[in-house]
This record gives structure tokens, C-alpha cells and sequence, in this order.
């Protein structure tokens, strides 16, 4: 399968992620939107707020995953904090064991 096909598929399948409408600027998921691909997510927000939808800041995003909540990697660089980039095998192997908790944020 080509890479432009594999790519095209994603966002319109999803690949079995739930997607919402990430703010670049703000660093959180807005609106309330949880579709099962990044096409279904980005035409619901169309039709919510109209054209600003076409402004910069808004992006489909993949929510994290209970793995990625766990390792702290919501927290991480790509949301707005500071986290893992990529996780150690061991600290995977934690998780898997469940003897790893989350860090809590400072802010509100």
C-alpha cells in the first residue's frame, strides 16, 4: 500500500482512534468532539462554528490513550508541558504492571 493511500485511509477511517478538535494555541481539545476519524471531526466543527473553523489553531487530533495518559504524555511537549518524549522499555513495563502512576499537573 502506497503512502499517500495509507495516509488518505487514516483520515477516513481513523485507524480505531477516537478524534477531537485540538486548539494550538490554548493546548486543549475544545468543542466536545469525539469522532471516529479526523474527516468526521473536522465536518462536525464546520458545522458548529462555521468558517473560523478554517483558522490555524484548529487541527484534528487523536485523543490519548489510557497508555499515553498513564506515561504522562498528554503532559507532555506536544501538549503543552513538560513529559517523556519517548517513554524507556521499563517505564512501559510499569504501566503494564499498573505500579506506575501519573504525575499531577501544578496549574489549574
Amino acid at each position: 500500500m502506497g503512502g499517500r493511500k495509507r495516509l488518505r485511509e487514516e483520515y477516513e477511517n481513523g485507524g480505531g482512534r477516537t478524534w477531537g478538535i485540538w486548539n494550538s494555541i490554548k493546548k486543549e481539545f475544545q468543542f466536545g468532539i469525539k469522532e471516529r476519524s479526523p474527516m468526521l471531526a473536522e465536518e462536525k466543527l464546520f458545522k458548529k462554528i462555521g468558517w473560523n473553523a478554517a483558522k490555524y489553531r484548529f487541527s484534528a487530533e487523536a485523543y490519548p490513550n489510557e497508555t499515553e495518559k498513564t506515561l504522562g504524555l498528554r503532559y507532555g511537549l506536544r501538549y503543552g508541558g513538560s513529559g517523556p518524549l519517548i517513554p524507556e522499555e521499563r517505564l512501559k513495563r510499569l504501566v503494564r504492571e499498573g505500579k506506575f502512576k501519573a504525575p499531577r499537573l501544578r496549574r489549574k
